[in-house]
C-alpha cells in the first residue's frame, strides 16, 4: 500500500504543536474495513495464514530436528483455481519432500498430521528408542510420491458456442496455484448433432437468440498437454460442465508430452437466456492431475549439478597470484569465467541419454575424484603454498591437465582448457607473475 503525506497538513500540525500520526497496515486495514466489503474476506484470510505460519514453523523445526527432510509452507490457493470463482481463497500447507515431491495438503489435513508429529517428537524427547513408526504408512513426514497431485488448471472460454463454431485445437495455458504457466493443453471445442455427427458449419448462427429453446450439443476435445513439469510420470484431466453434475475424466497416461484423446459428448436441452449468458461469459476450467516420481538435486543437467562439478574440484594458485594477499580483478574474472564456461558446457550436453548419463557420472568420477556423487557440499582442494582469505579457484583439471586427462575430456571441454590456458598465460607474463 502507498502512503500519502500532504506536506502542507504536517506544516501546520508542527506549527500548532501536534505530532503528525504514522500510519500503520492496521489503521490502514481498518480503513478499509469501514469503506470496502472486503473486510470479512481479508480479515479471514490473515486470521488464516498467521495461524497456519505457526504451525508450519513448529513442524519444520521438528523434521529438521528429526532429520525427515521435508519442509511445510502456508500458500494462498486462487477460489478460480479451486472450481469456483465465487467463493473464497483459501489457504494451503506446501509440502516439499526429500524425494523431490511437492503436494498441497488442506489445513485440516494438515492438522492431523501436525498432531502426529508432536506425539513423534515428545517420545524422541523422551529418549524412548521407537520413537519413529515402524511403517512408512504411519510416518506423518511421509507421502508418497503416487498422491495425486494438481498440476494446474486450463480455462477455456466457450463464447464459441454460443454461436455454434468450433474452436480448433488450441494449446491453452496451463497455471499453477501461483498463477505461473506450468505447460499447455491441446483442447477442442466441436458443436454437433444430438448424435456426435460434426457439423459446426450447418450448425452456427449470427445471433445466440436463435438458440432459444432448441436443443444443442457439443464436443469437448483433451488432446495432449506438452510443457509440464518432468517431475510426474503420469498425467489426467477431468472437469465438470455447467449444466451437468459428474466430472468427466481422461484415461491416466505416462510421459511427459502425453496423449489424452478424452473426446466427450454434451447435450444442454431446450437453450435459455441463462444458458446463452453462461456461454457468453463463462469459462470451462479443466484440472490437470499427475503423479510425481523421484527427482534428485543433483541430477544431471541441473544449475546445482552444473555448478558443483565446477566447483567441488577446485584448486588455489600459489602464493605469486595471491599478491599481498589480496586476489587481482583479473584472476577474479578468470575464475568466474572457467566457473561459467564449464557450467554452460555441462548443461549443454545434459540432452545425452540416460546410458550416456551413467557413463559420464564415471568420467566426473575420475576427472573429479574428490567429489562425492550425490552430494551438493562445496569442497576447497588448497595447495601447500597458497596464503590469505582470498584464494584464486578454478577447477585444477582445466589449470594443470596432464595430457592423459586431456583424453578423457570431451572435445568442447579441452576447447574450453586450452582457452582458458592462453589468457591465464598472457594475464600472468602482463602482471609479471610468470
Amino acid at each position: 500500500m502507498f502512503v500519502f503525506h500532504n506536506p502542507m497538513e504536517e506544516r501546520r500540525l508542527q506549527q500548532s504543536g501536534k505530532v503528525m500520526k504514522v500510519i500503520t497496515f492496521e489503521m490502514a486495514q481498518h480503513e478499509i474495513a469501514e469503506h470496502s466489503s472486503v473486510k470479512s474476506g481479508l480479515e479471514w484470510l490473515r486470521e488464516e495464514v498467521a495461524e497456519t505460519l505457526i504451525l508450519t514453523y513448529e513442524a519444520n523445526a521438528i523434521s529438521t530436528e528429526l532429520g525427515q527432510g521435508i519442509s511445510f509452507e502456508p500458500v494462498i490457493v486462487p477460489a478460480l483455481v479451486l472450481g469456483d470463482k465465487t467463493k473464497r481463497s483459501k489457504v494451503f500447507i506446501r509440502v516439499d519432500t526429500a524425494e523431490g515431491g511437492q503436494f498441497l495438503w488442506g489445513k485440516n489435513h494438515f492438522q492431523d498430521r501436525f498432531d502426529l508429529m508432536m506425539e513423534i517428537y515428545r517420545k524422541y524427547e523422551s529418549g524412548e528408542q521407537d520413537w519413529l513408526p515402524e511403517t512408512k504408512t504411519q510416518n506423518p513426514f511421509w507421502e508418497p510420491l503416487d498422491t495425486p497431485t494438481l498440476i494446474g488448471v486450463a480455462i477455456v472460454p466457450l463464447e464459441s458456442l454460443a454461436y455454434m463454431l468450433d474452436i480448433e485445437e488450441q494449446m491453452i495455458g496451463i497455471y499453477d496455484y501461483q498463477a505461473r504457466l506450468v505447460g499447455h493443453l491441446g483442447v477442442s471445442l466441436i458443436p454437433c448433432t444430438e448424435h456426435g455427427d460434426e457439423m459446426s458449419d450447418e450448425l452456427s448462427v449470427e445471433d445466440p437468440k436463435e438458440l432459444l429453446h432448441q436443443d444443442i450439443a457439443f464436443k469437448v476435445k483433451i488432446n495432449s498437454s506438452i510443457g509440464i513439469p518432468k517431475r510426474y510420470k503420469s498425467s489426467w484431466c477431468h472437469y465438470t460442465f455447467h449444466t451437468e453434475q459428474n466430472p468427466v475424466y481422461s484415461d491416466e497416461v505416462s510421459g511427459v508430452v502425453p496423449k489424452y484423446s478424452s473426446d466427450h459428448l454434451h447435450h444442454i436441452g431446450s437453450v435459455s437466456d441463462k444458458t446463452i449468458e453462461y456461454l457468453e461469459e463463462s469459462s470451462l476450467l479443466i484440472e490437470l492431475h499427475g503423479r510425481q516420481k523421484r527427482t534428485d538435486d543433483t541430477r544431471r543437467g541441473s544449475t546445482i549439478d552444473a555448478f558443483a562439478i565446477s566447483d567441488k574440484r577446485r584448486l588455489s594458485c600459489s602464493t605469486n597470484l595471491a599478491k599481498d594477499n589480496v586476489c587481482t580483478p583479473c584472476s577474479s574474472a578468470i575464475s568466474s569465467f572457467v566457473q561459467q564456461s564449464v557450467s554452460g558446457i555441462l548443461l549443454e550436453e545434459s540432452s545425452d541419454s540416460e546410458d550416456e548419463h551413467h557413463k559420464d557420472d564415471d568420467k566426473r568420477d575420475e576427472l573429479f575424484p574428490y567429489s562425492t556423487s550425490g552430494s551438493s557440499e562445496r569442497t576447497t582442494v588448497t595447495s601447500e603454498n597458497t596464503q590469505g582469505p582470498n584464494k584464486f579457484q578454478i577447477p585444477d583439471i582445466l589449470l594443470n591437465s596432464r595430457g592423459n586427462d586431456l583424453d578423457r575430456l570431451s572435445p568442447s571441454l579441452v576447447e574450453v582448457r586450452n582457452g582458458i590456458a592462453s589468457v591465464m598465460e598472457e594475464v600472468l607474463k602482463r602482471d609479471g607473475l610468470s
